[in-house]
């Protein structure tokens, strides 16, 4: 009888420090996201007119800095609004898009990850990157790695 107790005590036990271990995994998890205009993470919250200075150095001929990029990704996470500034302004998309085939690749990453934030926006958006971004993706997956060709219907 004490034994069934004991067993049924510690599955309590186990149990709890289950659920208590997956709570402080979801919480740290989330900790590491940034959901919203939950602007913490960043040293300024951007408006219109920053994402407009931003794409003017971006497109400017001296070259794209990492620290643009940056800047508009996020910008694209702390707002809906900023997302749409961005696409109003003519050339902005494919000013992003081109910087996927840059030599470097720092430069590179950051516009996917730009290119991955833009994307989390309503589904015009999203449709809008998909069709600029395509080419340059599958032109970029050529002769790379056949598996992953044969997946997403490029081979």
């Amino acid at each position: 009888m004490s034994n069934e107790y004991s067993d049924i005590i510690r599955t309590i036990v186990r149990e709890g420090h289950n659920q208590e271990r997956e709570k402080r995994r979801g919480d740290m998890y989330n900790k590491s996201r940034i959901i919203g205009n939950d602007a913490t993470f960043v040293d300024k919250i951007f408006d219109e007119n920053d994402i407009k200075r931003l794409v003017k150095e971006m497109r400017r001929s001296s070259g794209c800095k990492e620290a643009v990029l940056s800047s508009l990704k996020n910008a694209f996470i702390q707002d809906r609004s900023n997302m749409i500034t961005f696409l109003k302004i003519e050339g902005s998309l494919h000013a992003v898009v081109g910087k996927l085939m840059n030599t470097n690749p720092v430069i590179q990453l950051l516009a996917a990850e730009c290119c991955c934030n833009l994307s989390l926006g309503d589904a015009k958006t999203c449709h809008q990157l998909a069709k600029s971004a395509t080419a340059y993706l599958v032109a970029s997956l050529q002769g790379m790695n056949y598996n992953l060709m044969v997946r997403t219907g490029v081979f």
